[in-house]
């Protein structure tokens, strides 16, 4: 027994002084860079839970500025809301491999475009980005519309019973059949109670991997299958929406399938979900991850982006009704006569879209792995370097924006915004991993916004206050609370 206790000893000290040189070498080539000190084998203390990450990477920023290093066992991580060092990151043609974090995800989104990289990234990209061209885009913009009427007449029953509501979950619907149905030719009808379950096993999914995060032995896949309590859910939720994309699948190869009897008189157009149909090395599982990867992308993002901009409107009453009179003046006072032409030139709600998104950034933090050595300024990274580009906090960082914690459009106005780093606004990324849907994210949002405006003041709730936790998307854990009034 005293020599298995010698031995485990021995190699418990092997371990230790093979970590402290590991961290003693990516020291000594980083030394200029501040940091907590790295406790042995852990790195740093990790926050408790997703409610705590705000609090965590302000708390680092203080205290040690605005790029920083810590560890993650033996993984060197290093976090920036610098603009010059994000920048020289995200423009990188080389270095668009996606952290070990986002593996996490791949029990649910597999080797999709969100987490995948190299060549397979680069066709997949290559492929679908087509799909998103502006001219393509007007073709969805009947699917914008219908889908705006549909949350207006939801909205419209909550008006009438002059309560406060959580506007999140309306949205959250709309965003839904959305992408489902200008994607991939699908209607969903979530707006009208169908595929019950859906959204919410969307959202399980994505905290319950976000709170792997937060401890390391979950980070191994087998001993979170076999010992962590929430993999049966976690399980039970993904088999939900896997159903679902299943579902739209077969619809869609029925809707192609001359042979079908189902077929539809009027092939629906669906250009992202045929281009991946139609491509001859595109199996049926690539396609299945797909578009699990973008429900949840077009849904998730779009719908929160939303809910924090009607919640910001309630607020600013005055920035409201200069947005209301914008929409008034170039529809000529009638809805009916909203198309994509106009929306383009209603320059103020452009303003009030990218300052809502700088203030409640919806993607807070993105990250890279570095897999050779890379030099970044006058810094060499060492190989297997992590960064951390700390996206809400360089849209809130007071070296690019004065007062950032007010609510402001005219931030982004001509003149501010030539005095302005042009990587200190990146809501969507940048460089070739950028958002491949930003234009459709864009024309979505403000059609529906058009809509709603049109319809109702947004009044607010009286001593309502956000409490914002990230689950890899910024969300209001308390709900969006609003009230509506019908103009008319």
């Amino acid at each position: 027994m005293a020599i298995v206790n010698d031995i485990l000893v021995f190699l418990s000290l092997v371990l230790f002084f093979r970590w402290c040189y590991d961290i003693y070498k990516k020291n000594r080539q980083l030394r200029h860079i501040p940091g907590p000190l790295p406790i042995p084998f852990i790195g740093v203390k990790l926050p408790r839970n997703i409610y705590e990450i705000t609090h965590f990477f302000d708390g680092l920023i203080e205290q040690y500025g605005n790029t920083f290093k810590y560890y993650l066992g033996n993984t060197l991580v290093v976090a920036t809301c610098d603009a010059d060092l994000i920048q020289a990151i995200v423009q990188s043609s080389k270095h668009i491999q996606k952290s070990r974090l986002y593996d996490i995800s791949r029990i649910w989104l597999k080797d999709g475009l969100i987490v995948s990289t190299g060549d397979k990234w680069r066709q997949r990209r290559k492929l679908l980005n087509p799909s998103f061209h502006v001219s393509i885009l007007k073709e969805f913009f009947a699917v914008f519309k219908d889908n705006s009427n549909k949350i207006v007449a939801s909205l419209e029953q909550e008006a009438a019973k002059e309560k406060p509501i959580d506007v999140g979950p309306f949205l959250a619907k709309f965003a839904a059949d959305v992408i489902a149905e200008s994607s991939f030719g699908s209607k969903l009808g979530i707006q009208e109670g169908h595929n019950p379950g859906y959204l919410e096993s969307l959202d399980k999914v994505l905290k319950l991997i976000s709170m792997r995060n937060f401890s390391l032995w979950k980070w191994n896949d087998m001993l979170y299958k076999l010992f962590a309590k929430e993999y049966s859910e976690q399980s039970r939720c993904i088999g939900i929406v896997d159903s679902v994309a299943q579902k739209i699948i077969e619809n869609k190869r029925e809707d192609i399938d001359p042979d079908s009897q189902t077929r539809m008189n009027t092939k629906k157009r669906s250009v992202l979900i045929e281009a991946l149909m139609e491509h001859p090395d595109i199996t049926n599982e690539d396609v299945h991850e797909e578009v699990n990867n973008f429900m949840f992308a077009g849904y998730d993002t779009t719908s929160t982006s939303l809910s924090f901009l009607l919640y910001e409107l309630s607020r600013h009453q005055d920035i409201q009704e200069k947005l209301y009179q914008e929409i008034m003046f170039h529809i000529d006072g009638d809805i009916g006569n909203l198309d994509v032409e106009r929306l383009q030139k209603m320059n103020y709600l452009d303003l009030v879209l990218k300052e809502s998104l700088r203030h409640r950034t919806t993607v807070s933090a993105i990250e890279r792995l570095i897999t050779e050595d890379a030099k970044f300024g006058d810094t060499v990274y060492p190989s297997g370097t992590v960064f951390v580009i700390l996206l809400h906090w360089l849209h809130n960082n007071p070296a690019y924006y004065d007062h950032p914690e007010k609510f402001d459009p005219e931030r982004f106005n001509v003149e501010n915004s030539s005095k302005r780093h042009r990587f200190a606004y990146i809501p969507f990324s940048a460089g070739p991993r950028n958002c491949i849907g930003q234009k459709y994210a864009i024309l979505e949002v403000k059609t529906v916004i058009a809509k709603i405006l049109f319809e109702f003041q947004i009044l607010p709730v009286e001593g309502s206050e956000l409490e914002v936790v990230s689950t890899g998307i910024s969300k209001s854990n308390n709900g969006y609370p609003i009230k509506l009034q019908r103009r008319q």
